[in-house]
């Protein structure tokens, strides 16, 4: 069964209580911050390649490519000028760098604690970053349809049949 990035973020609420262990919690951490990265996905996926992208890693989106596509903001692509959105911009990608270095710390830093906070803090942080996604996603999907005159729009609307 597929999953979103919902589930994951759900999986991190769900293992964020007191007798937790350390390591549920740095797993909650973790996928806390792949739910952040996968709601992003599809945006950032449609921006193009950073001035600092490796042309051999063009067709991959890494976890640092889609921080540089989003500091970069070059929306043109989508056909819609966001740049209403670029404060909102700003905020997500400082979370999403803060998500980024608590999943390093939960993944690859063993000899560091995470701790209940730490992982209330993140969950927190990618609840804003989806937010944030949501938003831009919304206001690109309204920005890029069309606008019709009323008789267009009488011509858009489906024939009734009549017996």
């Amino acid at each position: 069964m597929p999953i979103t990035p919902e589930h994951l973020r759900d999986f991190g609420k769900r293992h964020a209580c007191d007798h937790s262990d350390e390591v549920t919690l740095r797993a909650a951490s973790s996928r806390s911050y792949y739910a952040a990265f996968h709601a992003l996905h599809p945006i950032v996926d449609r921006l193009p390649a950073s001035r600092r992208c490796v042309a051999a890693r063009v067709g991959r989106l890494s976890h640092t490519e889609m921080v540089e596509r989003l500091k970069e903001w070059r929306t043109g692509r989508l056909g819609v000028d966001l740049s209403s959105l670029v404060p909102l911009k700003k905020r997500m990608v400082q979370s999403l760098e803060v998500a980024r270095a608590a999943r390093v710390q939960a993944d690859y830093r063993l000899n560091e604690h995470v701790t209940l906070p730490e992982l209330e803090e993140q969950i927190r942080r990618v609840r804003c970053i989806i937010d944030a996604a949501l938003k831009i996603s919304n206001e690109i999907s309204r920005r890029s349809k069309p606008t019709l005159r009323p008789d267009e729009m009488r011509d858009q609307l489906p024939q009734e049949r009549h017996p």
